[in-house]
């Protein structure tokens, strides 16, 4: 086994083992398990090259890492800092939206889903079922809105976390750290620009066109238009003082 295929085995085992210690209660060995396994799977990522998703194989490692990236939100936001838990929504953020079909676009939402099922079987990495299109849309949406929520939260730890912003999909290869740091402060490029609260607003706006989308095209999503809309809905209003 070479390296790279070392880095995904163990990062599919740590995402794994999260989900078992979250399960059981271990909230802190869980978001430290999580975090080791993301960062597994984004070297993984940089050893293979990829900059986008390309490739059926690419495609999956993309959407392991932002399933993987937004399941230890909310678990890191319990234990540990929201810096941290803001670092792992920029990840999901970001290999979520290099995953999605429609690259975050509504009107193609319909078309993506009315066309061969295209489901990529060996998605069973860890066992989650086929990847479809609609798996892929959705895991995009809510990244949006998990980012968008946690910012609204945390106003003072998303303003340091904005600082060197990376527009997704753009620049060429890195090494590890710099590459991780680039998921980690990954910046949409409908978002490239905007100021705080104008960037939660849009990410929480276009979370809600994409399951207005998935609830017109599909069945199923009608609960996850609902929170969706209730976040922005609450990111609309005044914060408390």
């Amino acid at each position: 086994m070479g390296r790279a295929d070392e880095r995904l085995q163990a990062g599919l085992s740590c995402w794994e083992e999260a989900r078992k210690c979250a399960e059981k209660g271990r909230q802190v060995q869980a978001g430290l398990t999580y975090q080791r396994g993301v960062s597994h799977l984004l070297l993984y990522i940089q050893l293979m090259g990829w900059t986008s998703a390309r490739t059926t194989e690419s495609v999956k490692v993309f959407h392991a890492v932002g399933t993987a990236a937004r399941e230890a939100v909310p678990v890191i936001e319990g234990v540990r800092t929201p810096a941290h838990a803001m670092n792992h929504a920029r990840v999901a953020l970001a290999a979520s939206h290099l995953a999605d079909p429609v690259g975050g676009d509504p009107a193609g939402v319909g078309g993506a889903l009315s066309g061969a099922p295209g489901s990529l079987a060996a998605f069973d990495l860890i066992g989650d079922g086929p990847l479809t299109a609609e798996v892929r849309i959705a895991g995009a949406a809510d990244a949006r809105l998990t980012l968008a929520r946690l910012m609204w939260r945390h106003p003072d730890f998303a303003d340091k976390n904005r600082k060197g912003m990376w527009p997704v999909g753009s620049d060429g290869r890195d090494g590890f750290l710099q590459f991780r740091r680039k998921y980690r402060h990954g910046v949409l490029p409908s978002c490239v620009g905007l100021g705080r609260d104008a960037e939660v607003r849009k990410l929480a706006h276009e979370g809600v066109l994409l399951c207005s989308a998935l609830r017109d095209a599909a069945s199923g999503h009608e609960a996850a238009l609902g929170a969706a809309l209730a976040i922005r809905d609450d990111v609309r209003t005044p914060r408390p003082v």
